[in-house]
């Protein structure tokens, strides 16, 4: 095949979707043997709410929204259903809220709005709700 020299071409793209993936693995959780993962970023013991700072560079400034995945692990499993229940927030804007059962991972997905997510420092924060008698980490 033939090497060519070639310049770009085109219109200029407005925006690009990049994926981003941050775990920090600090508490070590020898009980959950069946779990994906052992290690765990935060303990969350209800109530409460939690913050945690993401940096975020080459926000799209047209407007565009995002996904954001986040996921969870119970690490409790009492006699009622649910154990566990969570609420998402991203900049104050709610995101999602999740319930669930027992020493079981949770996925948290969705669309986030345009305009929610910003350049520079941006803030998630996760309530457990602390409605049920249950404990939550992630």
């Amino acid at each position: 095949m033939e090497v060519v020299s070639a310049s770009p071409s085109g219109e200029e793209t407005a925006y690009y979707w990049e994926h981003l993936k941050l775990e920090e693995q600090r508490f070590y959780q020898a009980g959950l043997v069946d779990a994906p993962d052992i290690w765990l970023w935060d303990l969350l013991f209800a109530p409460v709410t939690k913050s945690y700072p993401l940096e975020l560079e080459g926000v799209a400034a047209e407007g565009e929204g995002a996904r954001l995945s986040v996921w969870l692990q119970g690490v409790s499993d009492f006699g009622a259903d649910p154990d566990h229940h969570l609420r998402l927030y991203v900049n104050g804007s709610f995101f999602a809220e999740a319930s669930w059962n027992g020493k079981n991972p949770q996925r948290v997905e969705g669309e986030l709005g345009a305009g929610v997510l910003r350049e520079g420092e941006n803030l998630l924060e996760i309530e457990n709700v602390g409605d049920t008698e249950r404990r939550t980490r992630w």
